[in-house]
């Protein structure tokens, strides 16, 4: 799939390449995983502030917020 028709064909092949491996490994960059999601949940049910529990995972509150909300790692 061309993503800019004005692109050379050699720097064409290298995204493509990109977005395969990106595709084969998904979430290879995220900072979390279902334990870890499991015990954001736990630690707020808990009574520990949002904010502090994006301080131990190195996350922003926000995502701590949406999963909490369970609108972010909604299969967990």
């Amino acid at each position: 799939r061309k993503v800019k028709p004005y692109m050379s064909e050699r720097r064409q092949a290298r995204i493509n390449e990109v977005q395969v491996w990106a595709a084969e490994r998904p979430g290879v960059f995220t900072k979390l995983n279902d334990e870890a999601v499991k015990a954001i949940r736990w630690a707020h049910r808990k009574g520990k502030l949002q904010r502090e529990i994006a301080a131990i995972y190195d996350i922003s509150q926000s995502l701590v917020s949406l999963i909490i909300r369970n609108e972010a790692w909604t299969h967990v």
